[in-house]
């Protein structure tokens, strides 16, 4: 079933449970209803890594950050065609998103704790990367990388940011 037919408000409206005064007044374009689904996968999303955080052996800041990440490939993987939609109708809207500002600064967090004195912003930012849309899109589609492969390459990165705070020295 194509995405883009099932998301016009016109299909929305046709399905039995929302009236069609409240898909209109909720969501007057496409794009509202894309970003309200995106939302609520996110609800979700950080309800899961909320109780895998919740553990009673709490998860140290590189397990806490490699669960995220591949939490997040997986988010993506599922929202694909959603967040492609997203992307087309406000190309750089998603810098500007709640769930995006919501994961630089918990993925800042992990980052900061994990290797103190780094830029973690920095770091964020370029962790957040593989994950837009069109970018991950290619790679699953022209490239035929399966998910398994972009959570490998994410574990480098980790790998070499918690290596990074090995190799400086404590200031004391």
């Amino acid at each position: 079933m194509n995405p883009r037919w099932i998301l016009a408000p016109s299909s929305v409206r046709a399905a039995p449970a929302p009236s069609s005064g409240t898909v209109d007044r909720r969501f007057q374009h496409r794009p509202g209803l894309v970003y309200a689904l995106i939302e609520d996968n996110e609800a979700r999303f950080q309800a899961s890594f909320a109780r895998y955080c919740a553990t009673e052996a709490a998860p140290s800041a590189r397990d806490r950050l490699r669960a995220f990440l591949h939490r997040m490939a997986d988010l993506v993987e599922d929202n694909r065609e959603l967040l492609l939609l997203a992307e087309a109708s406000a190309p750089a809207g998603r810098y500007r998103s709640a769930p995006f500002r919501r994961h630089h600064e918990q993925i800042l967090g992990m980052v900061a704790e994990l290797a103190p004195g780094v830029d973690s912003a920095y770091l964020a930012d370029l962790l957040l990367m593989p994950y837009t849309p069109g970018l991950f899109d290619f790679q699953r589609t022209e490239r035929g990388w399966d998910v398994a492969r972009v959570k490998c390459g994410l574990d480098t990165l980790i790998a070499g940011i918690g290596a990074t705070a090995e190799r400086r020295p404590s200031r004391r």
